[in-house]
């Protein structure tokens, strides 16, 4: 059915869901990236092929570790990123990270509760927005 924009439909449920997205950039630049498109990088966080550019979260795929794109991992390689790119300045040691499998999920429903996912623990309430702030 086509749709000039102001069709409606009532829902008990709405789940939109979205997944991460390489920017096809990377291939045009002659770096190496993974089946998907994100760049490959070591556990370095730095790029197989070119160790001046370095990659986080979403933007990256460790080379041999496969982990789900979420902003979870951005958020935990930031500080190794940030120790790696000063040890490049300062020629220090540098650090590696292997990515966590499992992590918390925290989803909004709509109605002020969120689901709050960890391993096999699943729970819908009010306060499981306190936990990811």
């Amino acid at each position: 059915m086509m749709s000039n924009g102001t069709d409606s439909l009532s829902a008990d449920c709405i789940i939109w869901s979205t997944g991460a997205v390489a920017t096809p950039v990377l291939s045009r630049r002659g770096l190496p990236v993974d089946e998907q498109g994100f760049l490959l990088t070591s556990s370095k966080l730095q790029c197989t092929a070119d160790p001046m550019v370095s990659a986080v979260g979403d933007s990256g795929s460790i080379s041999g570790i496969p982990f789900a794109k979420a902003g979870v991992h951005a958020v935990r390689q930031s500080p190794v990123l940030w120790h790696n790119l000063r040890s490049i300045l300062v020629g220090g040691p540098m650090t590696s990270i292997t990515p966590q499998h499992d992590f918390l999920k925290i989803l909004n429903t709509g109605d002020g509760r969120e689901l709050m996912l960890y391993k096999s623990l699943a729970i819908h309430a009010r306060w499981c927005w306190t936990i990811k702030t």
